[in-house]
């Protein structure tokens, strides 16, 4: 499966044998804050900012190509942080603490594929570039192109209680939200009538042109006619509206977090101390979101 992936006539969609990876900065981010109050028994602060991509763009020739940071897309983002003393003893007291976040995520271009309607995968059919030629080509590099994406908006909303001691003991219970708006994408360019899905001959072999077997499938081929106007086999362009535009785009996603985690602190020496576990679990109601635990451990010294 990975060598039919490896053709050296596509220019995308390939698989490479290993898995890449890639390490580097994610994106620049400025942002602006605003402390309105901060009290013993509660605090407040709002900030506003934006963000710039510093990769470049994504090329599409390999499957999973991994990428740092907001897929090139420049953001605004603004958020407000609030919380309140709820109990309190001599030596202990509990916060409740509630931040949220809302992202806009600027338009940008793309390379991406995608495939014709009610035929997934279609985008690695042959096809014919016009109704004159006489060999096939990769559908890859036609259903390949740069397309316009708008990634809307996004949502984090994290809130939690947190116990605090005189004795440096600190606990944290708390539950995250994410939400995201599924992709809008367009084409970039007019789509220019000329492809077709290669057809073939009742032997099995492509024909040389000028007949299309546009019902076909990537599952069901030969059992597909060509395409015919009157009983006479005839070929059909693939128009525009066939395009399958939505599979090259990202669906709406929502995650929840709920996390746990204890601290202590030694404030009250030479080289302040600090040390911390924590453990979380990531889930979601669709398979577009991992479901994941987390464990985690900290420490730090000041000098």
């Amino acid at each position: 499966m990975t060598q039919a992936l490896q053709q050296q006539s596509w220019m995308f969609g390939k698989i490479k044998n290993n898995l890449p990876s890639k390490s580097g900065f994610s994106d620049i981010y400025i942002s602006l804050g605003y402390l309105t109050k901060k009290e013993e028994v509660y605090n407040l602060e709002s900030f506003i900012g934006l963000s710039a991509p510093t990769e470049a763009r994504a090329t599409a020739e390999f499957l999973w190509e991994p990428r740092v940071g907001n897929n090139n897309h420049y953001t605004i983002f603004s958020g407000i942080s609030a919380g309140f003393k709820v109990w309190s003893t001599c030596s202990s007291s509990i916060y409740y603490q509630i931040d949220t976040m809302g992202t806009m995520y600027i338009e940008n271009t793309q390379t991406r594929s995608f495939d014709l309607k009610a035929k997934p995968w279609s985008r690695y059919m042959w096809v014919y570039l016009d109704n004159k030629s006489t060999t096939t080509s990769p559908g890859i590099n036609v259903f390949t192109r740069p397309l316009q994406v708008s990634q809307g908006t996004a949502r984090d909303l994290n809130t939690a209680f947190i116990l605090k001691t005189d004795l440096g003991f600190e606990a944290e219970a708390g539950y995250h939200f994410f939400s995201r708006q599924a992709e809008d994408v367009r084409l970039t360019h007019k789509w220019v009538k000329g492809p077709a899905i290669a057809a073939i001959t009742k032997d099995g072999k492509f024909t040389l042109g000028q007949v299309s077997r546009n019902n076909a499938t990537i599952n069901q081929y030969t059992g597909i006619a060509n395409d015919t106007v009157n009983g006479v086999e005839v070929y059909k362009e693939i128009n525009e509206s066939d395009l399958d535009l939505e599979s090259a785009s990202h669906p709406a996603l929502i995650s929840h977090i709920l996390y746990g985690s204890v601290a202590w602190h030694w404030d009250n020496i030479n080289h302040p101390k600090y040390t911390g576990l924590g453990v979380s679990y990531e889930f979601s109601a669709r398979n577009n979101a991992l479901h994941k635990w987390m464990a985690w451990a900290k420490f730090g010294i000041q000098f």
